[in-house]
């Protein structure tokens, strides 16, 4: 079989360069930190006397205040001196953080270390390599918050005074955003505006997960596109108000590059997390390469941009959100302009207004498909669960949010900054489209008929998928394979989707039993010769919102590649 596809050569780098990074990493965590770290002078359950600089916004969830501290001093004893110590700590608070500490105040405050720990059931979410990735190594348990007092003595500036000052404005907009919306219109709007989705209630994050649209609320390369078409359009606008620029200069070249500053301040207040940053790297890098006359290779660009983002941070390459991302900016790259032209060849070229507007949804659904099944076997991998209404939630759905909701709330926020009027009139007209979302996603889905649920797919079977994908993206195949082609794709995303049940009913020649650690029991699971699967128990441990379901006896099953249980026992009706 022959590719005749220009792009070919880049998608190879980009898969070898992306398959090594996993190698590598697989060995090389962010597990490294210095020799003055706290964690080198604790042991788990101490208590200890901190000193710091609050470095992030406090996020609240189910109660729970959680504070970033950049540390400067620690002690563990009352009588000792505080001796010199470094690093991140994430403090847990319970009841209402004082609200005069913001972002680069200096606090004073006694925890319980905890140090976290690592996932011990395969497929379970490692919470310990997760803080990991951002260089947080310990946690603390505040009993109260009267024990978080403002210190003095502390001195910043330069870059990070800088941060400390974007994130107090976070504060205060996410502070302004509450005071002025109802609770579940303030907790999708901070999620939109600012990159907070801590306060949105479980159950309407279960209906936008459930409708496929959970995206939208992250902040990316939609958000910060469509900010540099608004800031765009405004610059060139006043731009061409002066008859010596218009002379003097390419003004579009000029007006993107003024965006740049802005989509950096944005970046920031969204929290700057890997969302962000990521949709900032790869934002910045289109519009460089636009004005240096170097667009012609999208595939470059994006490879480009996640060159970029891994030379920052190279364990990005394990995190869902950069694979999730870049796959599916690529299918749409590779795929959507071909769909898009064949579909405007069909119309024709008349410019009436139905045919554009047949055009435009035509475009959207593809745009849909195409990033559905570039992501489909990593949404698998990383979350075991597809929404089988994502196509007409996303088509009804996405205007509202892109072309409404999230306009308005851009256009809201250097009002807040201002505490002008017409920052409240622009986030209650914004919040009307959330609402009209929300509804529409849970009219859209039910908790069972709307929900596809398999096992962890291989990472050769994730391979194998997207080389045939990759084909059905090529400029021309050999006519005698294209049937074989389309007979194998079917046949592995079959597989993917667990149609076929292949891991489940296999017979064994013995029974295998697992006992899995739930807390203060344990979970038995039984693989019967027959292929029968029996679970004992399930478990629970304590805490506020936690299923042990979902957190590890589910993730374990499908790590399994079982997705179907045949019989459960309770041997007694305690919560353990």
């Amino acid at each position: 079989m022959i590719l005749r596809y220009r792009h070919t050569g880049s998608l190879l780098v980009v898969l070898v360069y992306f398959l090594f990074g996993l190698f590598q990493s697989a060995d090389k965590r962010s597990t490294l930190v210095e020799s003055s770290h706290l964690v080198h002078t604790v042991t788990d359950q101490q208590q200890v006397v901190l000193v710091g600089t609050l470095a992030e916004m406090v996020t609240t969830s189910r109660d729970v205040n959680r504070a970033l501290i950049d540390l400067e001093y620690g002690k563990s004893e009352i009588n000792q001196p505080f001796t010199k110590a470094t690093g991140k700590i994430l403090l847990l608070i319970e009841g209402e953080w004082p609200s005069a500490i913001t972002p680069g105040q200096s606090i004073i405050t006694r925890a319980k270390i905890q140090i976290p720990r690592t996932a011990a059931t395969p497929g379970a979410f490692d919470y310990r390599k997760y803080l990991a990735r951002k260089k947080i190594f310990l946690t603390g348990l505040v009993s109260s918050p009267t024990l978080v007092q403002p210190a003095a003595g502390i001195e910043t500036g330069g870059l990070l005074h800088l941060i400390y000052l974007i994130e107090e404005n976070r504060t205060f907009i996410s502070n302004y955003i509450d005071n002025t919306l109802a609770a579940q219109d303030a907790a999708l709007y901070k999620a939109l505006l600012i990159g907070d989705r801590s306060s949105i209630d479980p159950e309407v994050s279960e209906t936008l997960k459930r409708a496929g649209i959970m995206h939208l609320w992250a902040i990316s390369g939609m958000h910060l596109g469509l900010l540099t078409m608004l800031t765009y359009a405004i610059i060139y606008w006043l731009l061409r108000r002066s008859e010596r620029l218009i002379l003097a200069s390419n003004l579009r070249k000029v007006a993107l590059v003024m965006t740049l500053p802005l989509l950096l301040i944005y970046a920031l207040l969204a929290g700057f997390q890997s969302p962000a940053a990521r949709a900032f790297i790869m934002t910045s890098w289109m519009v460089t390469a636009l004005c240096c006359d170097r667009f012609h290779s999208p595939v470059s660009t994006l490879a480009g941009a996640a060159l970029l983002i891994l030379l920052m941070d190279p364990m990005a390459i394990e995190s869902p959100s950069f694979q999730l991302s870049f796959s599916a900016v690529g299918a749409i790259i590779l795929v959507v302009p071909r769909l898009v032209a064949f579909i405007g060849a069909l119309l024709g070229k008349n410019g009436n207004p139905t045919s554009k507007t047949v055009y435009v949804f035509i475009s959207l659904i593809c745009v849909t498909i195409v990033a559905t099944l570039g992501t489909l076997p990593l949404l698998l991998f990383h979350f075991n669960r597809l929404s089988l209404v994502t196509l007409p939630a996303n088509v009804l759905i996405q205007p509202m949010i892109c072309f409404f909701s999230l306009p308005l709330g851009m256009l809201s926020l250097p009002f807040i900054l201002l505490e002008h009027p017409i920052a409240i009139i622009l986030l209650k007209l914004g919040a009307c489209g959330l609402n009209i979302s929300h509804a529409i996603a849970a009219s859209l889905t039910t908790p069972d008929a709307t929900q596809l649920w398999a096992p962890t797919p291989s990472p050769i079977l994730i391979l194998v998928y997207y080389f045939l994908l990759l084909t059905f993206a090529s400029r021309r195949v050999a006519g005698r394979y294209r049937i074989l082609r389309l007979i194998a794709f079917s046949l592995v995303l079959g597989i993917l989707l667990n149609s076929f049940h292949l891991t489940m009913k296999i017979h064994k020649s013995s029974t295998k039993v697992t006992i899995l650690n739930v807390g203060h029991g344990s979970a038995n699971l039984l693989e019967l010769p027959s292929g029968r699967v029996v679970l004992i128990d399930g478990g629970s441990r304590s805490g506020p919102g936690y299923d042990c379901g979902s957190r590890i006896i589910s993730p374990f099953l499908w790590h399994q590649g079982i997705g179907e249980i045949d019989d459960v026992f309770i041997s007694h009706d305690d919560s353990d």
